[in-house]
């Protein structure tokens, strides 16, 4: 069952988490900045060759992937050739991690480097890199027989049981290291870098457990605090000489919805809503703005903050913050980052037609690094089902839920909003998703919420949630007379002047 909670709670815990941290910082190399952003522009080659290709003669291509925050990624595609070649021009920004389907799960390219690599899909295990960071990846490779893709653990037992298994699983895997570097000489920058991967897998297993024990068992976890107290050694594993995926993956997770405290504090946040033009994100932003210090982990947590703040189609969270971001966020990869990501977003903005197309499968036109989720089958969809019964009308719709603090916070004011424009052309649409049908009908009463109300089954739920790509609710679309998506995301609160404004010139439209 798919759980959505409270896009304000998702962004909570990066408050406890950096009063973890506090004012520690990591151990990394000063380097001159200048030389860091010259040393961003210079590109990676990654070529290689596949042999024996009729043992999988479906493989037509290799897939490289580069990840980014909140599972955002750029996705690159070479074709392979009658030789089995590929290549690929990339620029990295610094060393980190990249993936080569199906070559590799997990390599590790900086700019500037040479990377060639054989695959003979005979002996598919074995993986012969060469290049400027060929032994590394050899390293990488070679271990990459015994690590097997991280952790494996079973969901159903107890915490106790859980964490057991999950220390013994990591005991192992330190004990495979143990035995390789008796058989070969390792690098030392490998030695951390598995370690870190370790580590991080170890604590990604131990933040999802809450939750996926609760779907699969509707049994709550006691004692979330003792549970949760490992998160204050994640940021140890946290440094820029290796940007790793699971940076991007832990840090995400730490703003999630399954960590203790949060519904407490977005209630206090929300408490703190004295006027139309202040919202939870808004009073969020600045907590944790200055709660981020100079260390590494600090100032990544923040950015990966930020990156689901654009991911939610927010820039405005980044323009009204812009001079005290770039002065909290000084390494330069975070930056450069965030800023391409920003200019992602705001290209997307300008051409909101294209976005809409995709979004409602009439064109899948649209970069593979999209934010958007991408269907072939759409004529049916809920989305479509609401833009076409609507024609010539402006249509706002709030995505809610009876669970949601933030929701019921916001509601009064979206039932407002639908009273400033009763005589307009505008539609207002109220989707309700994950709830159960009995609240969702009381609170519709209690409130006297009216518009088109629409109670959303599990698949419609998980559906437009995979459109959007959004981790939590409250979420907000605008749409125009002619049924183009012109705008949406959590920065729509009815509340807002940007909100108004936009409907306002929609109308004139």
């Amino acid at each position: 069952m798919l759980i959505i909670k409270s896009i304000n709670s998702i962004y909570c815990f990066g408050i406890l988490i950096l009063l973890q941290i506090g004012c520690s910082s990591t151990s990394n190399k000063k380097i001159n900045i200048d030389a860091k952003l010259a040393l961003m522009n210079k590109s990676a080659i990654i070529a290689g060759r596949i042999t024996h290709k009729d043992v999988y003669p479906n493989l037509k291509e290799v897939k490289l992937t580069i990840p980014d925050f909140d599972g955002n990624k750029t996705v690159l595609i070479s074709k392979l050739n009658e030789k089995g070649e590929y290549k690929f021009e990339i620029f990295p920004k610094t060393k980190r991690e990249i993936s080569l389907v199906p070559i590799a799960n997990t390599l590790v390219i900086s700019p500037g480097d040479s990377l060639f690599i054989l695959k003979d899909l005979n002996d598919i295990g074995n993986v012969i890199c060469s290049g400027s960071c060929g032994h590394f990846n050899s390293e990488i490779c070679n271990f990459g027989k015994l690590f097997l893709g991280g952790f494996r653990s079973d969901y159903l037992p107890s915490y106790e049981e859980f964490l057991l298994t999950c220390k013994t699983e990591k005991a192992g895997y330190f004990d495979k290291l143990k035995e390789l570097r008796k058989t070969q000489e390792l690098s030392d920058e490998f030695c951390s870098w598995i370690t870190t991967k370790i580590e991080l897998e170890y604590a990604k297993e131990l933040i999802d457990f809450k939750i996926q024990h609760w779907k699969r068992t509707k049994e709550k976890l006691k004692d979330s605090l003792q549970y949760y107290a490992f998160t204050d050694k994640i940021q140890y594993f946290f440094n820029n000489s290796i940007v790793v995926t699971d940076n991007f993956e832990v840090s995400g997770e730490l703003l999630s919805p399954t960590l203790p405290k949060m519904k407490l504090i977005c209630e206090k946040y929300a408490k703190e809503i004295i006027n139309r033009d202040t919202t939870v994100l808004d009073l969020m932003t600045k907590d944790l703005i200055n709660q981020t210090d100079t260390s590494y982990a600090s100032q990544f947590l923040l950015a990966s903050f930020l990156g689901r703040s654009l991911d939610l189609n927010n820039p405005s969270t980044f323009d009204q913050n812009w001079e005290v971001v770039s002065q909290k966020i000084t390494d330069p990869f975070l930056m450069r980052t965030l800023t391409d990501y920003y200019d992602r977003v705001m290209e997307h903005n300008r051409n909101p037609k294209k976005n809409s197309d995709a979004l409602r499968g009439i064109s899948d036109d649209i970069e593979h690094n999209s934010r958007i989720g991408i269907k072939k089958q759409d004529e049916t969809s809920l989305l479509n089902k609401i833009i076409d019964s609507k024609p010539n009308k402006v249509i706002y719709i709030d995505i809610w839920a009876t669970w949601c603090p933030a929701c019921l916070v916001n509601m009064p004011f979206s039932i407002q909003l639908m009273k400033d424009y009763s005589t307009k052309d505008i539609e207002f649409v109220f989707i309700n998703v994950i709830d159960n049908k009995e609240n969702w009908q009381k609170e519709i009463n209690k409130l006297g919420i009216g518009g088109t109300q629409i109670y959303c089954n599990e698949l419609e739920a998980r559906e437009i949630r995979k459109t959007f790509n959004f981790p939590g609710i409250p979420y907000y679309l605008l749409i125009n007379k002619k049924g183009v998506i012109i705008d949406y995301g959590y920065h729509l609160v009815p509340q807002g002047k940007w909100t108004v404004s936009k409907i306002d010139r929609l109308l004139k439209e």
